[in-house]
């Protein structure tokens, strides 16, 4: 058995374990190392720099390491005494109500985990000012130091705030300073380490909850000119791949979703379909119906890793660019991550003004000035949007989409949330068939449900 954190309290439950998993070995990894292990291997590079950045561990809070694919081996550079996925957190509880986001509650609560992530939205919004960026700073220093309790560090950074927030648009600017005091202080770390170790210079993988900051993604991308790589499951979702790693090094890239949860009753759609009045339905038509303005709930291929779209695990609402407005009611209504938008990756180059960070993650990408003017609701005040680009993979389902949208509506771009089980009822997890059709039937705003190759339309009798 390979277990996380290496502490006390996990080597009192040993016995309990081994009662429950009969197993003669126990190996542990440490927080950051699975992080490592699993952002290097699932990268497309050979040689990389590998940064772990995490608001918890038992190992810190931001390392550095050293890819070797040749070698199958993530090695440890240095350790970095920087907290800025607490820092995130932190902000976010104590600026909720300058920016009108609702309240955050603890680490269980789902609301904490989106919120950080809001956070680099409303960066969109801010001004950054320059003599924030220290104090700030300081602060993510100071957030791993010993010796003061979680309440006291948040008392002074709610004492941070005050001196700096007076109004919304301040909290914005409050928020785009953090942003900016984070990318000042990577670059400078990455500028270190790359003088350091240049061979692992091919690419930079982000690993840990920080990593699916897509602005810091393109901050690293435009000063080093490489590749930036993130897992899809880049949160502690993706700790136990990472622990399978360090035993089994990978020294080929594996596409690890493929391995993931099935539906649970799939040999029942059948029966499904024929009970609720489904009905057979391809891509194209599917692509029909989006060019239509419809909103679709789509339920594909295995159970997703992570929080990023893949072509043959897809637990997600869909719709066309088109109809923005009413897909943002239904993501902001109910139980879905942030809008990002899909775009065939071969397509990306013609709709887009500035080369991709990465082409396995999402993106914060300038899209070209036409598709802002058309579709302002897509976009930040600087005309970004956060693509994933989407390759082909082993299922044809969603770039046969792709394709046929962008016959259709000459703008071949899909607006998509992944669903939240963190924040549905009793944390309903979509990988079984008729509880996820019950699930969507309670929610008014989608027009249909795509289950494989079924279509259910929007109030059948479930």
């Amino acid at each position: 058995m390979i277990m996380n954190y290496k502490n006390k309290a996990l080597r009192q439950r040993v016995p309990l374990m081994k009662a429950l998993v009969p197993h003669d070995k126990s190996m542990f990894v440490h927080h950051h190392e699975a992080h490592a292990l699993y952002g290097f291997y699932d990268s497309p590079f050979h040689n990389a720099l590998v940064l772990t950045m995490d608001g918890g561990g038992d190992d810190g809070h931001f390392w550095f390491w050293r890819g070797d694919r040749h070698r199958c081996r993530v090695k440890r550079i240095q350790r970095v005494e920087e907290n800025w996925g607490r820092l995130f957190f932190w902000i976010a509880q104590i600026v909720h109500e300058d920016l009108g986001l609702p309240h955050v509650s603890n680490w269980t609560h789902w609301a904490s985990m989106t919120n950080p992530g809001l956070l680099m939205e409303f960066a969109s919004y801010g001004q950054p000012q320059a003599d924030w960026v220290e104090p700030i700073r300081e602060f993510a220093h100071n957030a791993t130091m010993r010796g003061s309790t979680s309440k006291e560090r948040l008392e002074s950074l709610c004492d941070l705030k005050d001196s700096f927030i007076r109004d919304q648009h301040t909290a914005a600017d409050f928020v785009a300073t953090a942003q900016l005091a984070m990318e000042t202080a990577v670059r400078g770390h990455v500028t270190r380490a790359s003088t350091q170790h240049p061979a692992a210079m091919q690419g930079i993988v982000l690993s840990g909850g920080v990593a699916f900051n897509t602005k810091l993604h393109r901050a690293l991308f435009e000063a080093f000119k490489v590749p930036v790589h993130a897992p899809a499951g880049s949160a502690d979702d993706g700790q136990t791949v990472g622990m399978v790693y360090s035993q089994l090094p990978s020294c080929h890239r594996q596409e690890v979703v493929e391995s993931s949860l099935r539906f649970i009753d799939a040999a029942d759609l059948p029966q499904y379909v024929q009970q609720w009045n489904g009905r057979a339905v391809d891509a194209e038509a599917t692509a029909a119906l989006l060019a239509e303005g419809k909103v679709i709930g789509v339920l594909r291929g295995r159970f997703p890793l992570g929080l990023e779209p893949h072509p043959s695990a897809l637990r997600s609402i869909v719709a066309h660019v088109s109809a923005a407005q009413r897909f943002n009611a239904t993501v902001m209504h109910r139980w879905y991550q942030p809008m990002h938008i899909l775009a065939a990756l071969q397509d990306v180059g013609d709709l887009v003004q500035e080369p991709l960070a990465s082409e396995m993650f999402r993106n914060e990408v300038q899209l070209r000035t036409d598709l802002q003017r058309r579709f302002p609701a897509i976009v930040d005040q600087s005309g970004r949007a956060r693509l994933h680009p989407i390759g082909n993979g082993t299922d044809p389902w969603l770039p046969r989409v792709l394709q046929r949208l962008g016959a259709l509506t000459g703008v071949p771009l899909l607006l998509h949330a992944m669903y939240d089980s963190l924040a549905a009822p009793q944390n309903i997890a979509l990988n079984n068939i008729s509880q996820a059709l019950r699930l969507w039937q309670s929610e008014q705003r989608l027009d249909y449900v795509v289950v494989e190759d079924f279509m259910f339309g929007p109030r059948a009798a479930v």
